[in-house]
C-alpha cells in the first residue's frame, strides 16, 4: 500500500493512513539496505531513498521503526544520524515483525479496515455492498477507504456485468482479468472461492493433480490462475498459482520465469523419483548464492523448462554423468529468481518499484554521488483527486466539524 501513498498527498491521507505509510516505507528500505552491513555516508542513504519517493522526514522515521524492531542500529552525532549498522532478517520476518509492529503502533480504524479490504478484494473483486457488511464499515468509512485506495493505486472498480452493482478489486492481483471472475461466482459462493484461492497463495506451485477443490478446478480451466508445465521422468506435471497484476509489459516474462522457477523445484519435491527436493527454498537461496545446483539424475528434464526460457544452461558434470542446473547471470534472471524466493516466503511479490535499482545502485560501495544531480523522486508527489463528498469531509476534519456524511 505505501508504494501509493508516498505518491499522494491531502489531508485525507495524512490522517488516516500515516502509521501504514511510514511502516510500509520501512519494509520497502529493508530491500534496499539489506546487502550491506553498515552505512557510514547518510547522505548517500538520503540519495538511496529519494529514488523510492521518501523524502529526508520519511527515510527518519522509517529508520527510527526498524530500529524499534531491531533491523538496524543508528549511531548519531549532534542529533544526526551518520551511521547505520544493518542485521535485516530474511523477507517473511521482514513482514512478520513490521506487521507487529504496525499493530502496536495503534493504527487508525481506517487503517485497520483498509488492509482488511486489500487482503479481501486481492483475493477475490468484492461487491462494495457485501465490503461493507462483511467488514461493519458505515458509508463515510467505506467512502474514505475507497477514495484513499483508488488514489493511491492499491485498489480499483468497475461495474457488475450481471447486477450493475459496483465491484472493488486490486489491480496488484486482478489487473487483466477482473470481470472474469463473475463466471466462478454464479457456481459457487464468495467465501467458497475465497477459501480455495488462499489456498494456492499459501502454496504457490500447487500440483494441480492434487487439487480436488472443483473451485480451483473450475479457475484452471476458464484460465483465470496461471498454470505452467514440467515434464521429467514421471510425464507432465501442471502447478497452480494466483495472479499477479500490477506489472509493466517487460516484467511479465519475469513472472513467467519465477512461476517456472517455482515449478521446477516443486516437481523436485513432489515428484522426484530418486532423491527429492526436502525444501525449495533453500534450494533457489543456494541458487542465487552459488548460481548454481549441484548434480542430479533428473536435472537434465527437470529444468529443461528453465534452458528454454534462458533462465539457465543444463551442463553435464565429467565425473558422475549427472546434469546440473547452471544460473545465466543477468538482471532479468536474478529478479526472477528473487521473485520465486519471495513467492515461497511469503506468498506474495514485493513490488519493484521504478526507483528500486537506481537506489540500490547508489549503496554500492565507490557510488558517484553528487548532491545536486541526485533525482529526488520525492518532488512528484501529486494531491490525491477526490470527490465533492470527499473534499468536504476534508474541510470538515480540518475546521473541527461534524465529519459525518448526511
Amino acid at each position: 500500500m505505501h508504494h501509493g501513498l508516498i505518491r499522494r498527498s491531502g489531508g485525507l491521507f495524512n490522517v488516516h493512513m500515516t502509521k501504514t505509510k511510514i511502516v510500509g516505507s520501512a519494509a520497502q528500505l529493508c530491500t534496499v539496505i539489506k546487502d550491506a552491513e553498515v552505512i557510514e555516508n547518510y547522505h548517500q542513504l538520503e540519495a538511496s531513498a529519494g529514488e523510492l519517493g521518501m523524502d529526508d522526514l520519511l527515510l527518519e522515521k522509517s529508520l527510527e521503526e526498524l530500529e524499534q524492531v531491531e533491523f538496524v542500529r543508528l549511531k548519531r552525532a549532534g542529533g544526526k544520524i551518520t551511521r547505520v549498522d544493518v542485521t535485516v532478517p530474511l523477507l517473511g520476518d521482514i513482514y512478520r515483525a513490521l506487521g507487529a509492529r504496525w499493530a502496536d503502533l495503534g493504527p487508525t480504524e481506517i487503517e485497520k479496515a483498509s488492509i482488511q479490504l486489500l487482503d479481501t478484494v486481492s483475493v477475490l473483486p468484492t461487491k462494495t455492498r457485501d465490503i461493507q457488511n462483511s467488514l461493519g464499515l458505515d458509508p463515510t468509512q467505506l467512502e474514505i477507504i475507497r477514495t484513499i485506495g483508488i488514489n493511491a493505486g492499491y485498489l480499483g472498480e468497475y461495474k457488475s456485468r450481471s447486477d450493475g452493482e459496483m465491484v472493488l478489486y486490486s489491480p496488484l492481483h486482478w489487473e487483466e482479468h477482473p470481470r472474469n471472475i463473475e463466471q466462478i461466482t454464479k457456481k459457487f459462493s464468495a467465501s467458497e472461492i475465497v477459501k480455495a484461492l488462499r489456498i494456492v497463495r499459501k502454496y504457490p506451485g500447487l500440483p494441480a493433480e492434487e487439487v480436488s477443490n472443483s473451485v480451483l478446478n473450475d479457475a484452471v480451466k476458464s484460465g483465470l490462475l496461471p498454470t505452467p508445465s514440467v515434464v521429467s521422468t514421471r510425464g507432465k506435471k501442471q502447478f497452480l498459482f494466483t495472479p499477479i497484476g500490477g506489472m509493466k509489459a517487460f516484467e511479465k516474462s519475469i513472472v513467467e520465469k519465477a512461476r517456472a522457477i517455482i515449478a521446477c523445484v516443486r516437481y523436485g519435491e513432489v515428484y522426484g523419483t530418486i532423491t527429492k527436493v526436502r525444501d525449495p527454498l533453500v534450494l533457489l537461496m543456494a541458487l542465487k548464492d552459488r548460481k548454481y545446483l549441484n548434480p542430479h539424475t533428473e536435472a537434465l528434464r527437470q529444468y529443461e523448462t528453465l534452458r528454454n526460457l534462458g533462465v539457465g544452461r543444463i551442463e553435464r558434470d565429467r565425473k558422475t554423468g549427472r546434469y546440473s542446473l547452471h544460473l545465466i547471470d543477468n538482471d532479468d534472471n536474478i529478479r526472477a529468481l528473487e521473485l520465486a524466493i519471495q513467492l515461497l516466503q511469503t506468498g506474495e511479490p514485493t513490488i519493484q518499484t521504478e526507483g528500486l535499482q537506481a537506489a540500490k545502485q547508489l549503496l554500492l560501495p565507490g557510488s558517484y554521488l553528487n548532491p545536486t544531480a541526485t533525482r529526488s523522486r520525492f518532488a512528484n508527489v501529486e494531491p490525491a483527486v477526490l470527490p465533492t463528498r470527499m473534499v468536504e469531509y476534508v474541510n470538515d476534519v480540518i475546521r473541527g466539524a461534524n465529519v459525518d456524511f448526511d
